[in-house]
């Protein structure tokens, strides 16, 4: 009697072998995708980094600083089969929130189009003491042509270019990257970017909430 039951649990061990080895072996290929060095020498700073910036409708003077470390995180799963990483930097401001590094769409974690998860930085600004994130710069969008951005509807567009001479009073810059974020009827924020210190420059026209500033920095201590 001991014989047959030994006889009859091998041929199940060895079929519960093979299914778990069908198993693993088709389990979906997890891929990392990480911000590039391109993207962070425009938008990546140390804690304790400081901004100098002026309100250009006042005159007023305004200090905005790096206060803790940036938070780098990989968000996704391996049930997605990707794993993104995004980068989020927290200023003390009353109107820039901060800075983040990460990938666009995603909430579909497209593998099939590059273009849809391509990394970009945003600007998060406060608007009404709520945090907007507005994409600034995205390294793959073709410089000077005027394109909806993916996944998010054909009333918004972007456009880049690069400037290059570019002066704030007697602050001369090189290479600055301008981007024009459009959302009909609702609003349009021009961005100027230098790499290695970060925003210079931006004007706002949010006809959503009746929003109309613009901010020049003035002087800047930055680490990377």
């Amino acid at each position: 009697m001991m014989k047959k039951i030994v006889k009859r649990t091998i041929p199940i061990f060895l079929m519960i072998m093979i299914v778990g080895f069908f198993l693993v072996s088709c389990k979906k290929k997890t891929t990392n995708y990480y911000v590039r060095q391109e993207l962070k020498d425009w938008g990546y700073f140390q804690a304790g980094s400081q901004w100098e910036y002026r309100n250009d409708s006042t005159g007023e003077s305004e200090t905005v600083f790096e206060y803790n470390a940036p938070e780098d995180r990989m968000i996704g799963g391996s049930d997605v089969g990707r794993y993104d990483e995004q980068i989020t930097m927290s200023l003390n401001s009353s109107f820039l929130h901060g800075y983040i590094l990460n990938f666009d769409c995603n909430s579909s974690y497209s593998t099939d189009d590059e273009s849809s998860h391509t990394d970009k930085l945003e600007v998060s600004l406060l608007i009404n003491n709520v945090d907007w994130p507005l994409v600034a710069i995205w390294p793959d969008e073709p410089m000077n042509e005027n394109k909806p951005l993916p996944c998010s509807g054909q009333t918004m567009s972007l456009k880049t270019e690069i400037i290059q001479d570019y002066h704030i009073d007697t602050n001369h810059f090189t290479n600055v990257l301008h981007s024009t974020l459009t959302k009909t009827n609702t609003y349009k924020y021009d961005f100027y970017f230098a790499k290695h210190i970060g925003l210079l420059h931006f004007n706002e026209n949010n006809t959503f909430y009746n929003l109309h500033r613009s901010y020049s920095l003035e002087s800047w201590n930055v680490k990377q």
